[in-house]
């Protein structure tokens, strides 16, 4: 049976070590060499699979110097953490016997993101799966793949780069008006007879929240919702927000914007009024971000959605990776380290079983982690073709003061 072998390889390391000790392993193995080839059924064919993730393993080190004493800059811990949830699954696949080359690229090599796609274009592996930087590389990376017919994962943010004509791409982190319409389906199904506070802020971002979310009932079968728009300020107060709400009944709140000051402050002035009135409150996206276990936010129950939810979807393999990781290094991991370990286990076995047949398979639930991502055409055309393909599965997550209640 092939082995598994990973371009750049983790030692393991005992838990008092900290993540400046697991980038300095990293550096020193990548330098060292490469490791062998596997090969699947036959001589001639084998399964590689290119993870892209920035290291800033130059910035880091000079020789073998560390740079920034007893610290970790925190520009470096989401790449890290990837690539440590990237070495658990390896770690899993190895143990499996599955013959799988994990080749990890470091997207800021010589501080060069072009040197990194020469080296991606070079290897020719059967699958990319990319944590991108921003809107420029995600199209970087979508374009060498299309070039070289080659499927492409991007594992994390941005998720709308303007991708045309790019089939062979895959963005799991849904875009904002996916994440809008199974929002509005939500609240048509579960909050049909209720009146709902729509509240918002001027900006062009909101206007473009607010269209999407009258796209979406237009789209709709189903009665509207029935929402009331306010417009208020970055300084709105709990007085603004009182006179809109009822003491009798919950009081549903949808906030359209994405804006973190506005938001955060909504949520506080709401936080105070919760003595005295029931109150939900239905965010975007990025609200996945916000930590809401402050007393400031006491009382609350907020929803936000999201195409990852790994606590909810395998409670046994979620606290497998927990331990695995505090084995490497005395902290719990961070979505970071699940969306590494997730994307490289499944999609790891995905490879090896239907090579060149990938995209085929790709919603296949055997190989299941946590999260059922439906992945489908991003944005249909007329004359049949995509131009990327999108998670379209989000999930509903609860919060009660703060913390992990549920996901629907």
């Amino acid at each position: 049976m092939p082995s598994l072998a990973i371009y750049a390889p983790i030692t393991t390391l005992p838990a008092m070590y900290t993540f400046r000790h697991l980038l300095f392993s990293v550096a020193v193995i990548v330098v060292q060499g490469l490791g062998a080839t596997a090969q699947i059924s036959d001589s001639s064919k084998k399964a590689e699979l290119a993870v892209f993730i920035p290291l800033y393993l130059d910035s880091a080190f000079y020789g073998f110097e560390y740079l920034h004493g007893t610290q970790v800059p925190r520009y470096v811990l989401p790449g890290l953490e990837f690539y440590h949830g990237v070495k658990i699954a390896a770690d899993s696949l190895a143990k499996a016997g599955i013959p799988l080359t994990i080749r990890i690229i470091d997207s800021r090599l010589q501080n060069s993101f072009q040197h990194a796609l020469n080296e991606l274009a070079y290897s020719r592996p059967g699958l990319i799966i990319g944590m991108v930087q921003n809107a420029q590389e995600l199209k970087a990376v979508a374009d060498l793949a299309h070039q070289s017919n080659i499927p492409f994962i991007s594992a994390t943010y941005p998720n709308d780069a303007g991708l045309i004509d790019r089939p062979n791409t895959v963005v799991l982190n849904s875009t904002i008006k996916t994440h809008l319409s199974e929002m509005y389906r939500y609240l048509q199904r579960n909050y049909a007879t209720e009146d709902l506070l729509y509240i918002t802020r001027r900006g062009i971002n909101e206007d473009r929240i607010a269209a999407m979310l009258k796209e979406s009932q237009s789209a709709s079968a189903l009665a509207p919702v029935r929402l009331k728009t306010m417009t208020m300020t970055d300084t709105l107060k709990a007085r603004d927000l009182q006179p809109y709400l009822d003491s009798t009944r919950r009081n549903v709140i949808v906030c359209g914007t994405t804006d973190e000051k506005f938001s955060k402050n909504l949520l506080k002035q709401l936080s105070s009024l919760t003595k005295n009135y029931p109150i939900e409150v239905f965010g975007m996206p990025n609200w996945a971000d916000y930590p809401l276990t402050q007393s400031e936010f006491k009382g609350l129950t907020v929803y936000h959605t999201s195409p990852f939810v790994p606590q909810a979807g395998n409670a046994y393999g979620y606290e497998q990776v927990v331990n695995q990781f505090k084995k490497h290094v005395a902290s719990r991991p961070s979505d970071m380290a699940f969306r590494g370990y997730e994307t490289t286990l499944r999609f790891g076995h995905t490879l090896v079983r239907y090579g060149t047949d990938f995209l085929t398979h790709i919603n296949d639930s055997n190989f299941r982690v946590f999260n059922n991502f439906r992945i489908e055409p991003g944005s249909p055309k007329p004359n049949g073709t995509v131009d990327c393909l999108e998670n379209k599965k989000v999930y509903f997550v609860k919060r009660t003061n703060g913390v992990f209640a549920g996901a629907y």
